[in-house]
C-alpha cells in the first residue's frame, strides 16, 4: 500500500508545545508552536529557553570604558530600532572597529548577538569563537552553545558536525540543561532525517525527565519514518488526549494505518478532519483515491472537488489523475462534473501541458460515450500544435478505429496516426500492438501478426503472445484457404 503514501512529508516536528527547552521546568503550562518552525532557528525560543539574549553574563561583560562609550554612542541607536538590517549594521560596525582597535574585542560578544538576532548564524557563530579565543577567562551563557551548535549540524562536513557536539557538550556542563540539551540534539538529527538516533535521544531526554513531553511527537514521527508504525501510532494516540484538535498528529495517525494496510481507517480519520474543517488537499486527494479504489466513486468526487475548493491556486496534477481515474473506472458523470470544477475554479492557472490533459481526458469520455465527433476537433487542434502527443495520437486513432471497416478514409487515418505514435519511443510496443489489432478488425491477418512479432521482440508480454499465437492460426488457416 505503499502508493496511499502523503506525497509531501507531514511536519510533524513543531506541534507539541515546549516546555522549558534549555531552561529550568516551570508551571507554565505551553506555548504551541506553528508547524513548520524550526526551533533551532526560532529568537523567540531562543529568549525563553536561556532566559535572556545575552551571549555573556553582564556580570562578566566589562569592557574597557573607551570601548563601551563608542558602543553607547555609536552602535545602541542603531540596534535599537531592532530590525534585521539594524542587528547586521551594528554587529559589522563592531567587527570594523575591532579590527582597527584590538582593545575593544569584548564587544565581539555583542557583535555575535547581533548577528544572530539577524538570523545570520554563521557570523554569529564564528564571531562568538573568535570572542572566546581572545577572552578565554570569560565563561558565555551555557545554553549559547546548544543554540550554535545548530549552526554546525546544518552541514555535511564531518568535521563541523564533531564540533556541534562539543558544543552541546559545554552546554550540559550546567546540569539543569542535561535534559533538554539531550532532547535538542534529538532534534537536530530529526530535522536531518537521521531518525534511529534521533528516537534514541529523545527517549533519553524523556528518561531524565519524565514531566517533559515536548519530544514526544518528533519521537512518533521518526518512529513512523523507521516504519516502526505500530509503536508510532501507539504514541500519537497517547498525545492525541491531550491534543484532539492536532491535524498533524491525526494526519500522522492516517498515515500509520496506511502502511500497515488498515485503509478503512485511514479514511475514517480523512473523513473526520474533513468534518472538523481540518482536512488538507493531500488528506483529500488520498481519500478520494481511497473511495474510488473502493468504487466509491461519488464519495471520490466530492473529495476531489472539496480538494480544490480548499486551495483553488494548487498544482492541478493531483486532479487531473483523479480524472484519468474516473475515465479507466467508467465513472464518466463524475469525471466530467470534476471537470467542469477545474474549468469554473482553476482553468486559467493551467499550464499548457495540463490543459492539453484535460482536453484529452475529455475527449476519451466523449469517445467512450459514444460521442467520437465531439472529441476529434480538440484532438486535431492539439496535434496541429503538438504533433508529437502520443496520447492525442492514440485517443483520436482509436475513435476513427470504431468504423474502420465501414470506412476506408477513416481506417486509413486510424493507421496514420498509429504509425506516427510508433514513432515515439515510449509509446512504440503499444501503438504497434493497436495497429495490429485494427489491422485484425480489417481482417488483415499477416500484417497484424508482423505487428505483433516485433512488438513481442521489442517487449515481452504473456497476453500479447496468445493473442499472437491466435493471429498465426489466422494466417495458417488464410493462406491454406485464401479466406
Amino acid at each position: 500500500m505503499k502508493s496511499y503514501f502523503l506525497t509531501s512529508r507531514i511536519t510533524i516536528c513543531a506541534i507539541a508545545a515546549l516546555v522549558a527547552l534549555l531552561s529550568p521546568p516551570t508551571t507554565d503550562a505551553t506555548r504551541t508552536i506553528p508547524s513548520g518552525t524550526d526551533l533551532l532557528r526560532d529568537q523567540e525560543l531562543l529568549r525563553e529557553r536561556i532566559g535572556s539574549r545575552e551571549w555573556i553574563f553582564n556580570r562578566d561583560f566589562d569592557p574597557p570604558t573607551e570601548a563601551r562609550a563608542w558602543y553607547v554612542q555609536e552602535v545602541r541607536p542603531i540596534t535599537s530600532e531592532e530590525t534585521t538590517e539594524s542587528y547586521t549594521e551594528g554587529a559589522r560596525m563592531i567587527v570594523e572597529q575591532v579590527r582597527e582597535n584590538p582593545g575593544f574585542s569584548m564587544l565581539l560578544f555583542r557583535a555575535a548577538e547581533y548577528f544572530s538576532r539577524a538570523d545570520k548564524m554563521d557570523d554569529a557563530r564564528d564571531t562568538f569563537e573568535e570572542a572566546v579565543r581572545r577572552h578565554p577567562d570569560l565563561r558565555p551563557n551555557p545554553g549559547i552553545y546548544a543554540f550554535l551548535a545548530r549552526s554546525y549540524m546544518r552541514h555535511d562536513d564531518e568535521e563541523k558536525r564533531v564540533r556541534s557536539r562539543e558544543y552541546f557538550t559545554k552546554a550540559m556542563e550546567n546540569p539543569r540543561l542535561i535534559p533538554d540539551v539531550v532532547g535538542f540534539l534529538g532534534y537536530t538529527h530529526y530535522r536531518r532525517e537521521f531518525h534511529l538516533p534521533a528516537e534514541f535521544a529523545f527517549r533519553h531526554a524523556t528518561l531524565l525527565n519524565p514531566d517533559q513531553e515536548v519530544w514526544n511527537t518528533p519521537l512518533a514521527d521518526a518512529l513512523r519514518a523507521q516504519d516502526k508504525l505500530e509503536a508510532s501510532s501507539a504514541m500519537v494516540q497517547l498525545i492525541l488526549r491531550s491534543q484532539p484538535e492536532s491535524q498533524e498528529l491525526w494526519l500522522l495517525l492516517a498515515n500509520n494505518y496506511l502502511g500497515r494496510e488498515r485503509i478503512d481507517e485511514a479514511a475514517q480519520i480523512y473523513e473526520m478532519l474533513l468534518r472538523m474543517g481540518k482536512a488538507t488537499v493531500e488528506s483529500l486527494h488520498l481519500l478520494g483515491r481511497i473511495h474510488i479504489n473502493n468504487e466509491n466513486v461519488e464519495l471520490a468526487y466530492n473529495a476531489h472537488r472539496e480538494a480544490l475548493l480548499l486551495q483553488p491556486d494548487q498544482n492541478a496534477r493531483e486532479l487531473l489523475d483523479a480524472l484519468r481515474s474516473f475515465s479507466n473506472f467508467g465513472a464518466f458523470e463524475q469525471a466530467l462534473r470534476l471537470i467542469a470544477d477545474i474549468r469554473e475554479h482553476i482553468e486559467r492557472e493551467l499550464t499548457r501541458e495540463q490543459e492539453v490533459r484535460l482536453l484529452t481526458t475529455e475527449a476519451e469520455i466523449m469517445i467512450a460515450q459514444g460521442r467520437g465527433e465531439e472529441a476529434v476537433e480538440p484532438l486535431e487542434g492539439i496535434l496541429e500544435r503538438e504533433p508529437d502527443n502520443a496520447r492525442a495520437l492514440m485517443t483520436l486513432a482509436r475513435h476513427y478505429e470504431r468504423d474502420a471497416r465501414e470506412n476506408r478514409a477513416h481506417a486509413e487515418r486510424a493507421k496514420e496516426l498509429y504509425r506516427a505514435a510508433m514513432e515515439l519511443e515510449d509509446h512504440e510496443v503499444d501503438a504497434r500492438i493497436r495497429l495490429a489489432q485494427l489491422h485484425v478488425r480489417l481482417q488483415n491477418w499477416i500484417e497484424a501478426r508482423d505487428l505483433l512479432a516485433t512488438a513481442l521482440e521489442m517487449r515481452e508480454d504473456p497476453h500479447v503472445e496468445r493473442y499472437f499465437e491466435q493471429i498465426e492460426q489466422r494466417v495458417r488457416v488464410y493462406e491454406a484457404t485464401g479466406r
